[in-house]
């Protein structure tokens, strides 16, 4: 483990408070855009999902008036107190699995920082131009402190990193819009990111666990900013701390410098990556791979005689995705066999093939069973700057066929474009939202930098259509 670096918490927080969109380049205030309209369409779509319709008749946020403090609850038509919606948004932008992601920290910031910033910025009456800054300080935080952890080690000891890491998002967002200085955020990300949890055993019995995990983290850093705002302070050395600083609790392989390489020239957003898959962001390499594999063919049966599908990878690839028999639509979103098994005999995958009549179909399971996922030391050895793979086709008479992916698509290599993203947010809002409503929620994304009050957007994201309140 290296060494802590002296006032490592309390530079990062100077760094994010210095932020602002007069000298951000361009490249990152569209990446920081269309995070956050990316991040809305995830919320919206999945605030219709049955595990978020329980939690709200389980929870029952107490009704907030529209001219009182508090903040919205996306896509429901209520309204709630801000820390509450902070909690529930972030669990409805992670339930579907659609969610941003960023390969070096193995974190999905989007659906942390999003529903914290929002919150906060109505608590604030905060401006668009606000807002877009909180949301590039929020995935600076997260991100850097992920990419100086080291992933590999955190991963292997169990940590679900979108919940270890997003404290330290929220917190940086939140106390953006809070009005704290940098001795503020140091002691907000302090109070957050002391309490930082999440572990991976959802996935042994498949449950939706891990869906609460974003929306606590993006509580926490908005409770945490407050807490900081009314005097409260914070552990200001929480991520070099010799005894009990997330570093070195966190992981055996830390690198603290990295957190601070490119300070103020390089900015992490833009290395983030959009899903144009309802899945894991390990299984859409593979999934790419397979659609490669899978237009060589035209003709009918081109799948008879298939004897193995191997899947070349990396060993945090092999360790949580290679799950032969998912039993659950969450746990089949996670599923390197399920989705290749998908891909190849369905095409591109989309949240129907997460669903019963698909997981029982006998000939998706048979294809499900020929699927063989191994390590492979030249791919290993690139994680995590790339989440490669190679799958290989083997037919009984054998034939071969492979396909590599470096970068799978939504990568920064390889991104989706704007029009692509609002695509994907117009499908995810459909019959949740009204036409004018969606339309009205992109022209706000667009226009960000120009609002002066963000009422507007914060009415559009809460009105339902067809779901219902609870």
């Amino acid at each position: 483990m290296a060494e802590p670096i002296e006032g490592l918490t309390l530079r990062l927080a100077e760094h994010v408070a210095r932020i602002s969109l007069e000298r951000l380049p361009r490249t990152v205030i569209d990446a920081a855009r269309l995070c956050l309209l990316d991040a809305l369409g995830c919320g919206i779509g999945g605030s219709a999902h049955p595990a978020i319709r329980s939690m709200l008749d389980a929870l029952r946020p107490p009704a907030v008036d529209p001219a009182a403090l508090g903040a919205t609850l996306w896509g429901t038509g209520l309204r709630a107190p801000a820390t509450m919606a902070a909690l529930l948004n972030g669990c409805m932008a992670h339930v579907l699995n659609f969610d941003d992601a960023h390969k070096e920290s193995m974190g999905h910031p989007g659906t942390v920082v999003v529903p914290a910033a929002l919150a906060a910025a109505e608590l604030a009456g905060a401006t668009g131009a606000s807002l877009l800054e909180a949301i590039v300080a929020g995935y600076e935080a997260l991100l850097r402190v992920g990419v100086g952890v080291g992933v590999a080690s955190h991963r292997e000891r169990g940590w679900y990193a979108t919940g270890s890491l997003g404290p330290f998002g929220a917190a940086a967002a939140a106390g953006r819009l809070l009005g704290l200085d940098a001795d503020g955020i140091a002691c907000a990300m302090g109070l957050a990111g002391a309490q930082a949890s999440g572990l991976w055993a959802f996935v042994a019995d498949g449950s939706l666990a891990n869906v609460v995990y974003p929306g606590r983290a993006a509580e926490l850093g908005l409770e945490a900013a407050l807490l900081a705002r009314a005097g409260l302070p914070g552990p200001r050395r929480v991520l070099e701390a010799e005894d009990g600083g997330f570093l070195r609790a966190m992981s055996d392989g830390s690198e603290p410098t990295r957190i601070l390489e490119g300070l103020g020239e390089r900015f992490l957003v833009t290395d983030v990556s959009l899903k144009p898959y309802p899945c894991s962001r390990t299984t859409h390499a593979p999934i790419d791979a397979s659609l490669s594999l899978r237009a060589r063919w035209t003709a009918p049966g081109w799948l008879d005689g298939l004897h193995q599908v191997v899947v070349h990878t990396y060993p945090v690839a092999k360790r949580q995705a290679d799950i032969p028999r998912p039993e659950t639509p969450w746990v089949a979103t996670l599923s390197i066999p399920y989705t290749v098994a998908i891909a190849l005999a369905e095409g591109p995958v989309t949240s129907k093939h997460f669903s019963p009549p698909y997981l029982e179909d006998d000939r998706v399971r048979r294809l499900v069973s020929k699927v063989a996922v191994r390590v492979d030391d030249e791919i290993a050895a690139r994680f995590p700057g790339k989440w490669s793979c190679r799958v290989e086709l083997v037919w009984t008479d054998g034939r071969r066929a492979s396909e590599t992916v470096d970068a799978a698509r939504g990568d920064p290599l390889d991104p989706m474009s704007p029009a692509e993203v609002r695509a994907k947010f117009a499908s995810l809002t459909e019959g949740l939202l009204g036409e004018a409503a969606r339309e009205g929620i992109v022209a706000i994304v667009d226009d960000l930098e120009s609002r002066k009050d963000l009422r507007p957007l914060a009415t559009l994201l809460g009105g339902a259509r067809g779901s219902g309140a609870p």
